[in-house]
Order: structure tokens, then C-alpha cells, then sequence
């Protein structure tokens, strides 16, 4: 028996192997990047399929240009790059060659396989552990296999799963896989070392907390009910050992890196006590595109509330009427409807903080919490919905369908996600299609247990290709070529450019890239960084103390620049004055009125600060037209400068041809003498820049 349900997984099995060995070989990969490259000026590459979301900005501003710039430094342990040198540890693992490797194979490919096709590997590698990791996990439970692969594909194409795969993949893709090893009926032999990877394998490829406890929180109470036989004590001894001895080889390969975030006010000392969740909101477990009301100020909830809506849920209270409560159906259901109780306090009310700390709830922000809350309600459906098989109603679940179509319908859908997911105004429709569509099989088949197994088997597979549709849509497809390949733009150049004129420690470039330009290579103070960098050398590049330093970055802040008076923290990004790490030009002061061949169009103005008569103004504006880096520029004013600062930096281009330096961005902070701050300013806005004649 054993032996004929595994040869039935072998049409699967090769199915999935064909589809990841074309993916890997045209070199796609799920990515936003293209939101990154546009910012940096490149307007010929496309998506393959898609379009970027700037909400992911966590992924393609931070971990595919921290990837990229490691990428192109042979993956060191630690960066040559001014002026950070930072290492290359972060929440997501980037391939080191080391120990670590033993954990996360998959990272072999980028030493065996060409960059493009490796990076590829990493994102089917990760999509195709979660399904075989959630059929293996319900299998186990005694799942039918097409509800169990029908489930996995589901889940992994749901609303949370997709707008959280690109930043959270491994947390994602490898976070069942512990559990599906631990349900096994494999010899201890090789169950326990298998188990002792699996944990391994989950948290060297990303830390996140939140993720890992509140899945263990829903999954762990629900498979000792499921499964009994685990609840012994060699089970949950030799668990235990194998789980701690892998978290304890994690610790000491990452300890500094551990131990710097644990300080980080942002997550580190982070003490969450949940509360933030609607008890509308938890309907998307059952009506995926429900409204749930306005997002909270400044949060996106378009991926902030999201869960794991499927059908699953509905057909299984389809099946409610005419379960037979045996034992194991009353003993599962009291302990996932007793765990969800929990976990729907913890998220809508909270927990006073001695309990949050006490049962690990901390570590879990409230809105974490539904990725276990639907997960389990999912996970409980379709076992129940298994083990009931036979008293499935074709009339009933196409009652269901309905009733789930109409439900949808009156609700509406949110109006943050339908420009988000194509196709998302007609989810509801789907169920309600598919069993009207499923109907004449009713009266094909005499057989009614075959009839009601293809029946309920059409809508399972015609709902996977739904959220494959809708919410796959979510993330976009481009060639991972595109994402590992320099840029070669007119802003990557002028950056090239002005890092040439400095001493080679980097410099600073107006503007916010996030990791960008650094994930090209270039060695600019612009970056997002957390505690991957030495504190000592924020403080000596910044100049600051080292108590002010610590206060600004520690916690996930960007580094940008502009030309502003003082440092602006008040923000997720940290805007430093265009002169801390900016390139100095010399140029000359002209007392006289503006020039009518000025090269500079209007001009904007700020003040610093003014003492008597003196006002320390800032200025910017656009050059009209290209000029070497090489010129002596010269600024005019119709009133007395006696200091003056002169920079100029990168601006996007307006699809002009590319030439080896633009630098169309002018900037400058000076001392003007005048008799009051309205003086002061109408002189400033009508200076001149000119070129200086050899």
C-alpha cells in the first residue's frame, strides 16, 4: 500500500522537477527589483511578467543590493567597500562559503553555477520546499494527497504568503519543514538528524522571530492532538536536543551578529504585548478580500493585514452538518478552537507584558500572529475535511461555493488590494463558476463516491489556479540576470565619477538610494544599515559622539542625504547635510548680477541659521546643461559673499543620451551679508552659476 501511494508521487514529483529546472535554466526570479533600478536611472530593463510594488522596498532596497553587492565581491565575509567594510550578516542569509553551507546547500549553486542561474535556484528552491513541505506535513496527518498538494499550492499563492515571499522567503519556504520532519514515520535514525538540519536549515536562512513562534504556538498543541503517538518522551526529548543543538550551532557562527541585534532598540529589545487586530480583519481567513476598514496611520495594509484566505475553511463548514464527532475529531477541535481563542486575544486585546514575556508571545508583534492563526485554521480544516471524506456533499459544497461567492460579493473587495492583485474583483466569482461548471459530473457518474471525489477535486484545482492568477500576480518576474548585472546609467556614472575626485573613502551623494548604490558597487555613505557596521566608524565618519551615534543607529534606519541644515532624524531614514561626505568643487565668488546666460534655472533656498547681518544660507538647483567635472564653475551674486561650499551630485535623467558625466545637480551653502533674511534670500535666488574660461 505504502509502496503503490508512493508511486503516485512520482508524476508530481517529476512535474516539479521539469518546472524548476526551465525556471532555473531561463534564469527567472520573483522580484521587485525593478522598483530599484528604476531609481537609479535604468528605464530600459523589464519584468518578464508584472509590475514592481514599492511597498517591498525591504526586499529591493536592502536585501537583493546587500545580496548584489556581495555577489560582486566574491561573497567575503566581510565587504571591501568604503566606507563601512560592514559585514555581510543580516536577518536573510547571504551565501558565505563556511559552515553555514551545511545547513543551507542550496547555497552551493552560487559557487558551481553562474550567478543568474543560482540566484534563480534560490527562489524555486524556496516555493518548492514549502508545497512538498506542506503535502509531506499533512500526509503525515493522514491527509488525502490532491487535498494535501492542493493545500500547499494554496496556502503558498494566499495573500500573506505572496506579499510577504520576496522579503521573508526563507522564513517562509522552510518554516514547515521542521514540523513536516517531526510528524514523520521515518527510523529515528534518520528522523533526528533530519530534524536537527530542518531547524538549522529554517534559521540560518533568516532570523525572524515572529514568524517561527507564532507558528510553533499554533502548530505545536494541534500535531500532538493529531498525532498522539508523538507525545512520548524519546519524541519530545530527542526533539527538544535536536532543536537546541541546532539553535546553539546557529549561536556560534552568528553570536556577534545575534548579540548586536539583541541590543537594537528595533527589533532587539523590541517587548510586544499584540492587540493592533480587528475581529473583521479575521475574516479574510474565510473571505480572502473582504474590506477590513482603513489602514493605521503609516501602515501599509495591504501587506501588514493579510492572511492565509482560502476556500479550505468553507468547505469544511460544508462538511459540519454531517460530521461523525468521534474522539479524535472532538479532541482536535477543542484544542485548535482553545489555541485560536488565545491567539485571538493575544492579537485583538493583548497580553499584559509579564505574560507576553513568559510565553514567548513578545518576540511576536499582534499582526504577526496571523500568519499561525490562518495557517492553523487551514491546516484544521483540511485534516477534518479528510477525515470526514466520505460525508461530503456535492450539494452541500456547491452550496458552499455559493454562499462563499455571495458573502464575497455583498462584502466587497478591500480597496487598497485591486490595484495590487490582478484579477482580485472577481475572486468571488470562482467558487460559485467552478461548481457550476463541476455540476454535470453529478450526472455522468453513477458512482457518487466518484462522482463526489472528481467533483470536489475540480473545485480544489480550480481554486489553486485562481490564487495562482490573483495573488501570484503579486510578485513580479524578471531575469535574475538583470538584477546581478551592474547598471550602467547616467546617475551610476556621475556617482563613479565623483567617487573618483575623492580620496577614496567614499562620499555622500544627495539623495535617498537606500542600499542601492552600494548594491552596484560604489562606494557611497548612502546605505540602510542596522548593526552590520562597526559603531566606531558611524561616529568617526559622522563626526559625532559616540552616545549621539548609538542613538541614531540602532535600529533599521536608511542614510540619506540633502541639503538641509542639521541631521534630520526624525524619520525612518536618518538625512544627513549634503556636506558630510560630499564632494568639494572649488569655484569662485563673483559679486555682480545674474548672468543671462546663467547655467543654473531656479533656484531654491533655505535658512540655517543668522547672526546679526550674516544669514548662512542653502541653495540647489538644476544645471541646464552638461558640464565636465573637470570645469571651475563660478557663482554670482548681486550681494557679498564672504564663505562658500559648492557641490554637485546626480539627478535622474530625462532619457537624454548617456554621456561619461552629467552631475546636472548643483548645491551649496554660503554667508551672505545683508541687511535682513527677504535681502538675503532675493540675492541668493538670483545667482548664477558660469563657467570659469582657462
Amino acid at each position: 500500500m505504502l509502496h503503490a501511494e508512493r508511486h503516485k508521487w512520482w508524476p508530481v514529483l517529476f512535474f516539479l522537477s521539469c518546472v524548476a529546472v526551465v525556471w532555473v535554466s531561463l534564469g527567472f526570479y520573483q522580484s521587485h527589483y525593478l522598483s530599484g533600478l528604476r531609481i537609479i536611472g535604468d528605464y530600459t530593463t523589464q519584468n518578464l511578467i508584472g509590475f514592481p510594488k514599492e511597498g517591498r522596498g525591504d526586499e529591493w532596497s536592502t536585501y537583493i543590493p546587500m545580496l548584489k553587492q556581495a555577489y560582486l565581491e566574491g561573497f567575503p565575509k566581510k565587504s571591501a567597500l568604503a566606507p563601512y567594510f560592514e559585514s555581510f550578516d543580516w536577518f536573510i542569509a547571504i551565501p558565505k562559503f563556511d559552515l553555514s553551507l551545511l545547513f543551507l546547500p542550496n547555497q552551493i549553486a552560487y559557487w558551481i553555477l553562474p550567478g543568474a542561474n543560482a540566484l534563480s535556484l534560490q527562489g524555486i528552491y524556496y516555493n518548492l520546499i514549502f508545497v512538498l513541505s506542506v503535502c509531506w506535513l499533512l500526509r503525515n496527518l493522514g491527509v488525502k494527497p490532491s487535498l494535501a498538494l492542493s493545500v500547499g499550492a494554496m496556502i503558498l499563492f494566499s495573500h500573506f504568503y505572496q506579499v510577504w515571499w520576496t522579503s521573508n522567503f526563507p522564513a517562509l519556504g522552510a518554516g514547515i519543514l521542521p514540523f513536516a520532519v517531526f510528524t514523520s514515520k521515518l527510523r529515528s535514525s534518520i528522523k533526528f538528524p533530519l530534524f536537527f538540519w530542518s531547524v538549522g536549515h529554517v534559521i540560518f536562512g533568516q532570523i525572524y522571530p515572529p514568524f517561527y513562534v507564532s507558528m510553533a504556538v499554533a502548530l505545536l498543541p494541534f500535531l500532538f492532538v493529531a498525532r498522539p503517538d508523538l507525545f512520548t518522551r524519546k519524541q519530545i526529548i530527542m526533539a527538544a536536543i535536536c532543536a537546541i543543538a541546532a539553535i546553539t550551532f546557529f549561536l556560534l557562527m552568528r553570536w556577534d551578529f545575534v548579540k548586536a541585534v539583541s541590543g537594537t532598540s528595533y527589533p532587539g529589545v523590541r517587548v510586544s504585548t499584540g492587540g493592533g487586530v480587528t475581529l473583521r480583519l479575521l475574516l479574510s481567513v474565510l473571505f480572502p478580500t473582504i474590506p477590513v476598514g482603513p489602514s493605521e496611520a503609516g501602515v501599509d495594509s495591504v501587506h501588514e493585514f493579510s492572511l492565509v484566505g482560502t476556500i479550505i475553511p468553507m468547505l469544511f463548514l460544508s462538511l459540519l452538518p454531517f460530521i461523525k464527532w468521534d474522539g479524535f475529531s472532538i479532541r482536535l477541535t477543542i484544542v485548535t478552537v482553545v489555541t485560536l481563542a488565545v491567539m485571538i486575544i493575544y492579537m485583538v486585546v493583548g497580553f499584559p507584558a509579564w505574560l507576553s514575556k513568559i510565553t514567548l508571545f513578545y518576540l511576536v508583534p499582534g499582526r504577526r500572529m496571523l500568519i499561525g492563526f490562518s495557517v492553523l485554521v487551514v491546516l484544521y480544516s483540511s485534516v477534518m475535511i479528510s477525515h470526514h471524506w466520505h460525508q461530503l456533499r456535492i450539494t452541500m459544497v456547491s452550496m458552499a461555493c455559493v454562499l462563499f461567492s455571495l458573502i464575497a460579493y455583498v462584502g466587497g473587495v478591500r480597496s487598497d488590494i485591486q490595484s495590487e492583485f490582478y484579477g482580485v474583483g472577481w475572486y468571488w466569482l470562482a467558487p460559485s463558476l467552478l461548481a457550476i461548471l463541476g455540476l454535470p459530473i453529478w450526472f455522468v457518474f453513477t458512482d457518487k463516491n466518484k462522482a463526489r471525489n472528481i467533483f470536489v477535486v475540480s473545485i480544489l484545482i480550480g481554486m489553486v489556479s485562481c490564487q495562482l492568477i490573483v495573488y501570484g500576480s503579486f510578485n513580479p518576474i524578471i531575469k535574475a540576470r538583470d538584477i546581478l548585472t551592474p547598471a550602467d546609467t547616467q546617475l551610476t556614472r556621475d556617482v563613479r565619477a565623483l567617487i573618483s575626485e575623492s580620496d577614496g573613502g567614499g562620499v555622500s551623494v544627495v539623495g535617498n538610494y537606500g542600499h542601492l548604490l552600494r548594491g552596484e558597487g560604489l562606494a557611497v555613505f548612502n546605505a540602510i544599515h542596522l548593526v552590520n557596521v562597526e559603531r566606531d566608524i558611524y561616529t568617526n565618519l559622522f563626526m559625532m559622539s559616540r552616545e549621539y551615534s548609538d542613538s541614531l543607529f540602532n535600529q533599521f534606519r536608511g542614510i540619506s542625504f540633502d541639503n538641509i541644515g542639521a541631521i534630520n532624524a526624525s524619520g525612518a531614514t536618518v538625512i544627513f547635510p549634503a556636506n558630510v561626505g560630499g564632494v568639494s568643487f572649488d569655484h569662485d565668488l563673483l559679486n555682480r548680477d545674474r548672468d543671462d546666460d546663467s547655467l543654473v534655472g531656479q533656484v531654491e533656498t533655505g535658512l540655517i541659521k543668522q547672526e546679526g547681518r550674516k544669514f548662512e544660507l542653502l541653495w540647489k538647483a538644476r544645471l541646464l546643461t552638461q558640464i565636465p567635472i573637470g570645469s571651475r564653475l563660478a557663482i554670482s551674486t548681486p550681494c557679498v559673499i564672504s564663505e562658500s561650499w559648492l557641490t554637485r551630485y546626480p539627478l535622474l535623467s530625462g532619457g537624454e543620451d548617456l554621456v561619461d558625466v552629467a552631475l546636472r545637480g548643483v548645491a551649496g551653502r554660503v554667508l551672505i551679508h545683508a541687511e535682513n533674511l527677504d535681502q538675503a534670500q532675493s540675492c541668493l535666488k538670483a545667482l548664477s552659476v558660469s563657467v570659469v574660461s582657462k
